[in-house]
């Protein structure tokens, strides 16, 4: 969420655009995505430690993992915005097509 936070301030314009910002946590959201990915292998869903994963997530695991790799690429397109015109759309892919699309479908609400 951190790294997300100066990228949703460019984009409603109450941070400066700054593309070595863009690409530094663009790059971070890529790299903790890619971590994320493996903190799901088969056998897990019986952990012990209270989850807001749901389910599906071993259930439907390969498109679970789809998401995860649309996540990654669009971190990593991302990472490549260096004009401000350009960073909402993007910003808004990966919220949409990564990390959205997986919240909804396999993230528990909070308690």
């Amino acid at each position: 969420m951190k790294n997300f936070k100066p990228l949703v301030g460019m984009v409603k314009g109450k941070i400066p655009f700054d593309a070595a910002v863009v690409q530094k946590n663009a790059a971070t959201i890529a790299a903790n995505l890619e971590k994320a990915r493996k903190l799901f292998p088969e056998g897990s869903e019986k952990g012990e430690k209270e989850s807001r994963a749901k389910p599906e997530i071993w259930l439907l695991e390969d498109e679970f993992q789809d998401i995860f790799k649309t996540a990654v690429q669009r971190a990593r397109a991302l990472s490549q915005v260096r004009e401000a015109k350009d960073l909402a759309p993007a910003v808004m892919a990966l919220g949409k097509d990564g990390c959205g699309a997986c919240h909804k479908k396999f993230r528990l609400p909070k308690k």
